[in-house]
């Protein structure tokens, strides 16, 4: 009985430390490195009704100075992006420099109507290796600063908020609470020999 509950025990922690997200929320997660802008999660909402376009966009604004300039976008993506009730009718990540300063940041998506829809997105991953060095600096930012993305256009989806892509450190924990585990587990079955 004692193994029994050791193995819920690991169980539990390892859940509590590596647990799903909540369904009603759509996290980002930066990849620096390979330069990977990258979304996971669920969230429910209507875009906003405009004659031929129903967009939903998320937007970070730091204060753009002048004209915008030096436009980034990138339309191509790797994992998926599902509607419950709508057809995605395109999809944009995008980054542009101010004149004198500041960045702006958004995520977009154009729905073919305004009706009320799911949207799950697994893995969606947008690569903007090729954008100007500033955009590219102002989005590894968002590491750091792990800022919420707001909701600009749509309604009920909420933010896109920062969640962390786990570290290796993170994952020699795990695998080191399963070893201790398993030899705990041995030593009591041992000890009841």
């Amino acid at each position: 009985m004692k193994l029994l509950s050791i193995k819920f025990t690991v169980l539990f922690a390892l859940s509590a430390i590596y647990g799903t997200q909540a369904n009603a929320v759509i996290n980002y997660s930066i990849d620096t490195t390979n330069k990977l802008f990258i979304l996971n999660g669920m969230a429910t909402g209507a875009p906003l009704g405009l004659p031929g376009f129903n967009p939903v966009s998320w937007q970070l604004d730091d204060t753009i100075g002048g004209v915008s300039r030096d436009q980034d976008s990138q339309n191509s993506f790797t994992g998926t992006a599902d509607s419950s009730a709508n057809t995605i009718a395109s999809v944009s990540f995008s980054a542009s420099e101010g004149e004198t300063s500041g960045n702006l940041i958004e995520f977009a998506f154009v729905f073919d109507n305004a009706s009320s829809t799911t949207l799950t997105l697994s893995n969606m991953t947008f690569d903007y290796s090729g954008f100007s060095a500033s955009n590219i600096a102002a989005i590894d930012a968002l590491a750091s600063s792990q800022e919420a993305l707001p909701l600009d256009r749509g309604t009920g989806f909420g933010n896109i908020t920062y969640s962390p892509i786990p570290e290796p450190a993170h994952y020699a924990g795990a695998f080191a609470i399963g070893l201790l585990a398993l030899a705990l587990a041995r030593r009591v079955i041992y000890k009841k020999r």
